[in-house]
């Protein structure tokens, strides 16, 4: 388990920017060289921008909008029964039949930062970084496809 909390957003927060620095316990002769990280499980990687170096780890992102995916569109294209995983795959004007969204309300993600100092001694932390699932984006690209159908057929 995480030993920190390092975020807890929903999935409309924009402009994340979280930085973590690992600090060795010694007498000020023995410091940091280089800092790794890991996450658990793995996370969508277009999303987090994660970069580590000798002074810590940042992670940002944009947006966390559309974190979490969809499980299916049904929709119907020339008369014919279609299932798509992602929004972009489903012509816009065609019939929706079905949208269902992730089922998921929320994500936990364990991020593993480990520091390696001069003396080689090594400091490690687990930071839990939270996502939380709003619907809004999934209802709005529904309002979207709904609408443009409307137009096409009158």
């Amino acid at each position: 388990m995480p030993t920190g909390i390092l975020f807890d957003y929903d999935e409309l927060t924009e402009n994340i920017s979280a930085n973590v620095t690992l600090l060795s316990d010694g007498d000020g002769t023995d410091f940091v060289v280089s800092c790794s990280y890991s996450i658990s499980p793995a996370y969508p990687l277009d999303v987090f921008n994660i970069t580590a170096s000798a002074t810590g780890v940042q992670i940002t992102a944009p947006s966390l909008a559309g974190f979490f995916p969809i499980e299916f569109v049904h929709y119907l294209q020339d008369g014919e029964s279609v299932f798509a995983k992602f929004w972009h795959e489903v012509p816009m004007g065609v019939e929706i039949v079905e949208f269902r969204p992730s089922t998921l309300r929320t994500f936990t993600y364990t991020l593993t930062v480990t520091a390696t100092t001069s003396s080689g001694a090594v400091y490690s932390t687990q930071l839990a970084m939270t996502v939380q699932h709003d619907w809004t984006p999934g209802k709005l690209k529904l309002l979207e496809y709904v609408d443009a159908f409307r137009r096409a057929n009158g």
